[in-house]
């Protein structure tokens, strides 16, 4: 359980990294380069090896609630 939850924060965290990274430097074309978010770490290794994945979770939890998602009602990224 630890690991799946560590996962889904590590996940999570590189989401609002990326939103962060595109934000601020998304429509910057001399500042391109750096919308590249580098927060790739152990859930991404252990989504290789058949572990859980993340990602594919949040995306099926997004596509089942929508606008009511936990994070978009919370107004992470950018959503109210």
């Amino acid at each position: 359980m630890y690991d799946v939850e560590f996962d889904r924060a590590e996940v999570m965290l590189g989401l609002l990294s990326q939103h962060n990274a595109m934000q601020r430097f998304g429509s910057d074309d001399t500042m391109r380069w750096r919308v590249r978010s580098r927060w790739f770490g152990r859930s991404t290794w252990r989504s290789a090896h058949s572990h859980s994945n993340p990602v594919t979770d949040f995306e099926g939890e997004l596509d089942t609630d929508g606008a009511s998602w936990g994070p978009l009602r919370a107004g992470l990224f950018g959503e109210t």
